[in-house]
C-alpha cells in the first residue's frame, strides 16, 4: 500500500523538477511555490470534483486514494517517453470551506520544463471554473 505524503515534514529538492502548492499558513518546513485557493465547499465536495478532473486525464494512475481522509497519491506519465511524474494531494478543511496542499514531482530528471506547475495550475482553473 503506497504512503501518503507528509506535507508538514516535506523537504523540497535543489532541481527545479518540482511544484508545491500549500494553503496560507499550513505549517510545513518547505515553503510552497504557491497558496491555494480556498473553495467555498465542504471537502469531500472538493475531493470528489478533483478527483473528476484527475481521472479524465490521460495517463493517469492510481497508487492509492482515501476519500475520508481527503488523500490521493498518483503516477501521471509524459505522452512521449513515459517518464513517471508523482502527485500527492490532500484536501485542507478550512472551517465550512476546503483548500488543497499539492505537491507534484518528477520521479526522474533534474528538469521538467513546468510541467509539474503547469498540471497543478490547470487543476485548480478547473476547480475554480465548474
Amino acid at each position: 500500500m503506497t504512503q501518503f505524503c507528509d506535507f508538514g515534514t516535506l523537504k523540497l529538492k535543489r532541481w527545479p523538477n518540482q511544484f508545491l502548492m500549500l494553503p496560507e499558513g499550513f505549517a510545513a518546513v518547505a515553503e510552497a511555490h504557491e497558496t491555494s485557493p480556498v473553495f467555498r465547499e465542504p471537502p469531500e465536495a472538493l475531493y470528489d470534483r478533483l478527483k473528476s478532473i484527475v481521472a479524465a486525464e490521460p495517463r493517469i494512475q492510481w497508487l492509492s486514494k482515501d476519500r475520508g481522509q481527503g488523500r490521493m497519491e498518483l503516477m501521471q506519465r509524459s505522452k512521449i517517453f513515459r517518464f513517471p511524474d508523482r502527485i500527492s494531494i490532500a484536501v485542507v478543511s478550512a472551517n465550512t470551506e476546503a483548500t488543497l496542499a499539492i505537491y507534484s514531482r518528477t520521479v526522474f530528471g533534474g528538469n521538467d520544463f513546468n510541467v509539474n506547475k503547469t498540471r497543478v495550475l490547470r487543476w485548480i482553473t478547473a476547480l475554480k471554473s465548474g
